[in-house]
């Protein structure tokens, strides 16, 4: 604080001050709630998509072996096959990823569907 703070320390700028602290204070606490919801929005979707991987995974096995053991096919068969697979998108990263010439994809604010070439969600109207 410099001198002329000290001569003219008044009510009035202490009340100024203490406004301000608390509109900052509100401020805070709205970005505090807003990051909590945001938190639980991503840990609900870690646990949706936790299961729909062990799903997959399950799918996966089960047809494994089936196909093992009533012959249709080897695990060298299966191999070669999933290194196909796996190059179709372009990169040998062992996983599928969209493609995002031939997947429109989702709205970030909705989550529907977009449909291709637009610029606007239609059911939304977030701007893409």
């Amino acid at each position: 604080m410099s001198i002329f703070d000290y001569m003219f320390d008044t009510e009035w700028s202490q009340r100024s001050d203490i406004q301000a602290l608390k509109q900052r204070n509100s401020s805070l606490a709205t970005r505090v709630a807003l990051n909590r919801a945001s938190e639980a929005a991503q840990e609900e979707r870690i646990t949706e998509l936790e299961q729909e991987v062990g799903e997959l995974a399950l799918l996966s096995k089960t047809l494994m072996r089936i196909l093992l053991e009533n012959g249709v096919c080897t695990g060298r068969e299966i191999e070669d096959m999933m290194h196909q697979v796996d190059l179709e998108d372009g990169v040998a990263d062992g996983r599928v990823t969209k493609n995002a010439a031939s997947d429109p994809g989702k709205c970030p604010e909705c989550d529907r569907t977009i449909q291709e070439g637009r610029k606007r969600c239609l059911y939304c109207g977030h701007k893409l």
